[in-house]
């Protein structure tokens, strides 16, 4: 049987014996007496005050959760940590409360990574083989990139030059040489040994895909390793795919699901870096911003919900004997 992560579980009540609590997770009681601390009573906290008959009592946590807090039971006297908690819920007692995170705690936090401008140098590429390829042609510098398509900004530039960068990119060898954008590789390698974490590549593949789907393919094994290999998603319907979180430079991304299941976290390049986004969404400057900040947020942020989730719930999926704390 798991136990539940101290770190998401610390308390400044010691736990001396076990207690029973849901299928996967085991949580402490404290001694028969149930201990008053010190601290609470000296700031007032409502721990420090017996239970009300027959609710759950909510003590503020001392861990990195801030947000959430420790659901405690009165039993026989004593005191029974059961789950942590968002602001303002209790459980009445007999209701699943000792179980509720033992679905939601277990969960590992799923991450997807675009490949074309978040780890591969794309727009770099890009530019460097047009104009290897056609010195005489007007071209567009990085700095004055507009828009994910860079054929659409080369059309309008001239009408010709679309089709002249496109195939710059759907050439035998250009995915397969892209330069690794800076820090891509060394993130990789930390996230995908993080706790708790699944880390997969997903990349739109070219409509003209002769060349692309394999050299994504060699660029992973070559940059990654055979590891990411087995992590590689192609598609051209990201909206479909079910994760947390989706580093990703395209600054919309719209499919079949009008509603994905992940958070759209936009990548900065050359093309939307002038583009100001409107609260809640969030930006990543480079691989040498904060991207843990990023990940271990949405980690809290997921865990809060699916606990306040599985409180207010009974077995019946109906809202059942909950309440919200008045105070």
């Amino acid at each position: 049987m798991e136990e539940f992560p101290h770190s998401l579980l610390r308390s400044e009540t010691p736990s001396v014996t076990p207690a029973l609590a849901g299928p996967r997770h085991r949580f402490g009681t404290t001694s028969a007496r149930g201990p008053r601390n010190a601290q609470c009573r000296e700031r007032g906290d409502p721990c420090s005050r017996p239970a009300r008959r027959g609710l759950m009592h909510i003590h503020k946590t001392s861990s990195a959760q801030s947000s959430c807090r420790l659901a405690t039971e009165a039993l026989s006297g004593g005191w029974r940590r059961a789950c942590l908690l968002p602001r303002g819920v209790y459980a009445r007692r007999g209701q699943p409360a000792a179980g509720a995170m033992a679905g939601s705690a277990a969960s590992r936090l799923r991450v997807l990574v675009d490949m074309d401008g978040v780890l591969a140098d794309f727009e770099g590429g890009v530019l460097r083989a047009f104009l290897a390829r056609y010195p005489g042609e007007p071209h567009v510098e990085l700095a004055e990139r507009r828009g994910f398509s860079v054929r659409e900004q080369y059309r309008r530039l001239r009408e010709d030059l679309g089709a002249k960068v496109a195939s710059v990119y759907e050439s035998p060898g250009f995915f397969l040489g892209l330069e690794p954008i800076p820090g891509a590789i060394e993130a990789m390698q930390e996230m995908i040994h993080m706790q708790d974490t699944e880390v997969f590549i997903c990349t739109s593949p070219l409509l003209k895909y002769e060349h692309c789907i394999l050299e994504k393919y060699s660029w992973v094994e070559k940059h990654l390793g055979p590891e990411f290999v087995e992590r590689l998603i192609l598609t051209r319907d990201k909206t479909i795919v079910s994760a947390d979180l989706l580093f990703d430079d395209k600054d919309t991304i719209k499919g079949a699901e009008p509603k994905p299941s992940w958070e759209h976290i936009l990548f900065t390049c050359c093309h939307n870096k002038h583009l100001e986004l409107q609260t809640p969404r969030r930006r990543l400057q480079s691989w040498a911003d904060d991207w843990r900040g990023i990940v271990e947020s949405k980690r809290r942020s997921d865990a809060e919900k699916e606990c306040y989730a599985s409180l207010i719930a009974n077995g019946n999926g109906q809202v059942g004997n909950w309440q919200r704390n008045p105070i």
